[in-house]
């Protein structure tokens, strides 16, 4: 059941976009602030914060399909404009320079959608997390060496990060995030201000909302939420979700199967 629920969502599903577009069009009209992370972060640390002020926390994580994450963009913009703002995480394999450069340029955040763990527990392929963390801080150095290259790459600050989860995190049960969880010098060292799962921002948070979770009830639980005026909604979405990219999707999907059968080997 769960292989022929893939299928339809990587090949079959309608377009889900005008949803979306009607979701942010709701929030519009019941007074919510569409931020990103790093301008959640920077509301928090205002001495002008109020908190009566309903706030929407749009995150996209680029997992794959950046023309989809483009599709996303145009939308906040007609809703939103240059009033509002949302966060885009592109992970190595999904920089789109020209797309980041646009978001950016418009006063929107871009960031990296990092996964060195994951990536260094299949290239060794470690099967005992413990042996993850004895390496740990071999990992941390790959991280910074990747995160200074994917700045120079995009010409973006990336201020904010977030962890990007892999099968093979599920299966080890240790995530990237791990990588940074209260490590203060290794985030000083990468200028990082703030990771989109720190509890500092997420404390919070009143309600949350995950796309691969929901799929296609997505936009109707979030404004069900707006609708009854919950203060700070955070949600994530991932393109892939929204519109059908077949060519994006058979790539992911067969490096994925590859990787899982080098990894069991």
């Amino acid at each position: 059941m769960r292989f022929v629920k893939r299928i339809y969502e990587d090949y079959f599903k309608p377009n889900r976009l005008p949803s979306y577009k009607n979701l942010l069009e709701t929030a519009k009209i019941k007074g919510y602030k569409m931020v990103g992370i790093l301008d959640f972060y920077n509301i928090l640390n205002s001495k002008d914060f109020d908190s009566n002020t309903k706030i929407l926390i749009n995150r996209h994580d680029i997992d794959t399909s950046p023309k989809i994450a483009r599709k996303m963009f145009e939308i906040e913009k007609q809703v939103y404009g240059s009033k509002g703002s949302s966060t885009y995480y592109f992970r190595k394999s999904t920089i789109d320079v020209n797309l980041i450069k646009e978001i950016e340029e418009y006063g929107y955040e871009t960031g990296y959608h990092y996964e060195e763990i994951a990536d260094y527990e299949k290239k060794h392929r470690f099967r005992d997390v413990e042996l993850i963390k004895q390496v740990l801080p071999d990992i941390q150095n790959l991280f910074i060496e990747d995160l200074i290259d994917y700045r120079l790459k995009t010409a973006s600050k990336s201020l904010t990060v977030a962890s990007h989860g892999d099968f093979i995190n599920t299966r080890l049960q240790f995530q990237n995030y791990e990588l940074l969880k209260n490590d203060v010098i290794i985030r000083e060292k990468g200028k990082i201000l703030v990771e989109a799962y720190d509890k500092s921002i997420n404390d919070f948070v009143n309600e949350r909302f995950a796309d691969q979770i929901l799929l296609d009830r997505f936009s109707e639980e979030v404004i069900s939420s707006i609708n009854r005026n919950t203060k700070i909604i955070m949600m994530l979405t991932h393109p892939r979700n929204w519109v059908v990219d077949i060519k994006g999707n058979s790539k992911e999907n067969f490096l994925r199967l590859l990787q899982g059968i080098k990894y069991s080997i």
